[in-house]
Formats: structure tokens, sequence, C-alpha cells
């Protein structure tokens, strides 16, 4: 299966290279560390309402009272965690396709080829929005009337939303060598590759679904335990999605082939 094949591809390209991969995410990956270890000292960030109380036969719950700063904090954290995805997602992309490889212990920060990157992550997000509404309709129909198949109808969407960002996706490393791409470029170039792109969006949504069980079975994904698996398939995950694109661009823009 050509989707299969481009994923274990995508995926060895991490684990095949792991010295250069934590060379180019260890120093940036230490803020979504430092978001995490924060939210597991302060697990009231995200608490649920408070069952049982006064307030709750009222108004329906009581939040926990947390210092507006400790709210402020945990967002700035959160910022911070999405600049180190992008910085590292610029540069392995560079590794990739350039054979660009970071001097030091710390990989360089290219402001205007991240800044370029969330702009163009922006652009994309705003027209997954219209597909995701555009699949959810009619697979919330499907599940009032068959609400055994939630399940089912919830993965489809996800995978489709997921096949519409591959196909435009390519945009992003392009724009990391300075190579312009619009998003009729992108969709016209991976037509060739749709297929195989709409099987890669499901194993990655069936992949995603397969390590989410252990959280899932823990119960508490604020423990330690839950917060270690949690960063270590976050970095993964981070690492294989780049690779993904990566790959795609390289196959689909640059003509590439994959062993």
């Amino acid at each position: 299966m050509r989707g299969w094949h481009i994923f274990t591809h995508s995926a060895g390209l991490v684990f095949r290279n792991l010295d250069a991969a934590f060379r180019i995410s260890a120093v940036p990956y230490c803020a979504h560390i430092a978001a995490q270890i924060f939210l597991l000292l302060n697990p009231a960030l995200l608490a649920t309402t408070e069952v049982g109380t006064d307030i709750d036969a009222t108004m329906g719950g009581a939040l926990p009272q947390v210092d507006p700063l400790a709210y402020a904090l945990f967002f700035c954290l959160q910022f911070a965690a999405a600049i180190a995805s992008l910085w590292i997602a610029v540069n392995w992309h560079r590794y990739v396709l350039l054979e660009e490889i970071p001097a030091g212990p710390v990989p360089p920060f290219r402001g205007d080829l991240v800044l370029g990157y969330f702009g163009r992550s922006v652009l994309i997000a705003l027209l997954l929005v219209i597909a995701l509404f555009t699949l959810a309709i009619p697979a919330g129909l499907l599940m009032t009337s068959m609400p055994g198949a939630t399940l089912p109808l919830v993965l489809a969407t996800v995978a489709g939303v997921l096949y519409v960002f591959l196909r435009l996706g390519v945009i992003l490393p392009a724009g990391t060598l300075g190579r312009k791409l619009t998003l009729h470029n992108a969709w016209q170039a991976t037509g060739a590759e749709s297929g195989a792109i709409f099987a890669l969006a499901v194993i990655s949504v069936l992949g995603m679904t397969l390590v989410m069980i252990p959280n899932i079975v823990a119960g508490d994904s604020l423990s330690l335990l839950s917060t270690v698996y949690g960063l270590a398939v976050g970095w993964v995950v981070t690492m294989v999605g780049a690779s993904l694109l990566t790959s795609l661009y390289g196959i689909c823009v640059e003509g590439r082939t994959i062993a």
C-alpha cells in the first residue's frame, strides 16, 4: 500500500536519524516539557466543576479558585510550546530536504521562516474549519440515526480533515526552503497521490487512536506517568508529523522517489 509505504518512510526518517532528530528538537521541546510540568503542578487549571456544593445546586457547579497569574503563565507556556513546534518543524524540513544539520546543541531560530510557517498554518487552519463543518454536518445526521456508529463516523471525519491538511500542507516545507507554493498549486501537485494520501490520513488517525488508549485506560491524564507518556508520544507525533509533510513535498513537488 502506497500510503503505508509513505508512512513508514516518514517514521524511518526520524528513527534512522535519531541523533539529528534530538539535536533539532531537544532544546525547543523543553517548552512542551515546561508546560506539562506546570500543568502537573497546577491541576486545578483544567479541573471541572465541583459537584455537590451549594453553588452546584443553583448555578450548575463551582469552578476551583485559581490565581489569574497561574492562568496567564500557563497560556504563555502553551504559546511558547506552539512556537517551539514550529521551530522544530522548520529545522527538520531543512535537514531532510537540504541536509542542513545544526552546528551546535541549539538549532538556529529563523524568525522569518517561523513567522511564515505560522501564517501559512493559520491559513490552512481556516480552510480546515470549513472542511470540518462540511464533513461534520452529514456525519452528525448519521450519528443521530445510528448512535452505534458514532466512533467510526468521528474517526472518518477526522481522517477527512487530515486528508485535506496533508494535501495543502506541502506549502509548509516549501516555505522553509524559501519557495513559493500556493494552495492551488499544492492541491494540484498532490493530486496524483490523492489515494495514497487518503490512506495515509486513515493510518495516522488509527495510529493516534491507538497511542491514546493507555491514557484513556489509566483515567488520570494529569498523573506523572500519564504526563511522561504524553510527552514521549507528543515528541514522536511532532517529528513524524513534520516528516510526513516533508515526504509529501519531496514526492509530490520535487519528484523524489522513496526506497
